[in-house]
């Protein structure tokens, strides 16, 4: 806050600073997940956007980054600008507007199912591209699952978190076991 009392200087820097990048930290409202998979430093993906949107993931005050990222992709339309220009959106504001964005950005409206695999192949991605311990990011496949309504799908990561739990095997067992089950996911899903 600067010295009249308003935010906007520093929230403006801020916007310049997210160009050409899609960052949306989706807060989740159980007390076991405070945050949900951030996507920082990622172009434009539509993929991912329409998962977090058929998952209600996607804050109504986190809508006008989208719509900023879709114009620098070289995405335009009346629907995109105007989410674009809203600030502190209401639900209400974001509701008026998103079919209208949806359409120009090509989004399509996709069950719920579908987007917690996508959302999954991605976190399973992540815990495959890093060294550090895949464990950390269970629960957050477990609350995916829970929040998509149980689908077959996602129950094999779904329910890797109590496996964990309930198993009686050295880390490093562990660790190569969640592994190689995350591999066998994103191998069955891979065109989903």
């Amino acid at each position: 806050m600067d010295g009249s009392g308003s935010h906007s200087s520093s929230r403006a820097g801020a916007n310049r600073s997210s160009r050409f990048e899609l960052s949306i930290g989706l807060k989740f409202r159980s007390p076991c997940v405070k945050e949900f998979g951030k996507i920082h430093g990622v172009p434009f993906d539509p993929s991912q956007i329409e998962a977090r949107l058929a998952l209600e993931l996607i804050a109504s005050a986190d809508m006008p980054k989208i719509a900023w990222d879709a114009l620098e992709a070289g995405l335009d339309g009346p629907g995109i600008r105007r989410l674009a220009v809203l600030e502190r959106p209401t639900y209400f504001e974001v509701a008026e507007v998103l079919p209208a964005a949806m359409r120009e950005m090509g989004l399509a409206t996709i069950p719920v199912e579908r987007a917690a695999v996508r959302i999954a192949r991605e976190i399973a991605g992540e815990i495959l591209s890093r060294d550090d311990d895949p464990r950390g990011r269970l629960r957050e496949l477990e609350v995916l699952w829970s929040r998509s309504g149980y689908p077959h799908e996602m129950q094999e990561l779904g329910t890797l978190h109590d496996d964990v739990w309930i198993s009686n095997q050295p880390e490093t067992t562990i660790r190569t076991w969640v592994k190689s089950r995350v591999k066998e996911f994103i191998r069955a899903h891979k065109d989903d």
